[in-house]
Formats: C-alpha cells, sequence, structure tokens
C-alpha cells in the first residue's frame, strides 16, 4: 500500500521529506518497522515477566481494497498468543460502522466493555 501511496503523492509534489520517509518506513521488509516490531515484542515479554501484561485485541480487515487489495495482512496485524477479531470490511470502512448493531461496533464495544468492568 505504501508503494501505490506514493504514485499520486510524487504527481502532486505536496508532500514533504519527512511523509516520504514515512511511506518508506511502513513499506514490506523495511528495518525501522521490524525493529519498532521487536522493540513492542520485548516489551510485552517483559511485563508479561513482570506480572503486569497488558491487554491486547488485534482487529485486521477481511475485505480488500478495490484495485489495490488488502492494505495489511493478517499476519501482519496480529500478534502470536493473543486475540484476534476479523472485521468484515476493507482497510478504509473497518472503522466507520453503518450502525449499532454492525458485527465489528459490537465486537469493539463489549471488549472495550469487558475491559471496563476488569478496571472498575
Amino acid at each position: 500500500m505504501a508503494a501505490w501511496a506514493k504514485i499520486p503523492i510524487s504527481a502532486l509534489g505536496v508532500v514533504k521529506s519527512l511523509n516520504r520517509r514515512l511511506l518508506k518506513a511502513l513499506g514490506p521488509d523495511e528495518e525501522l518497522l521490524e525493529s519498532i516490531q521487536d522493540d513492542f515484542g520485548r516489551l510485552l515479554r517483559r511485563m508479561t515477566i513482570s506480572e503486569t501484561p497488558i491487554e491486547i485485541t488485534c482487529f485486521f480487515e477481511e475485505l480488500p481494497l478495490s484495485v489495490v487489495g488488502k492494505v495489511v495482512s493478517r499476519e501482519s496485524a496480529t500478534i502470536p498468543e493473543y486475540n484476534a477479531i476479523s472485521v468484515h470490511a476493507n482497510h478504509r470502512e473497518m472503522v466507520r460502522f453503518g450502525s449499532n448493531n454492525d458485527r465489528g461496533f459490537v465486537e469493539v464495544l463489549h471488549l472495550l466493555r469487558k475491559w471496563q468492568d476488569e478496571v472498575a
């Protein structure tokens, strides 16, 4: 997806070098992104060992965007051994729920209420 974003950005000529670096960092096989993932993994392990686990639920898109396909794969969007919930939408629409009855909305609300009850 980062590669696709470069096309209109380059054509418009409105993006500063910082934004170009960000798009590059989000690309596949990028060292900075891999380093961030590794650091986060170490933080999770350290929190588990110290008996202060972090509650994490990962959400991932089920549907592709037209022309581009899936923006983030399930493997990239989830962390092994942590809860993962699919949202029946594409990357752009997965947080734009149509109603309170939308399956994705119901699942996110349920999870937030569960966490709220745990800290109350």
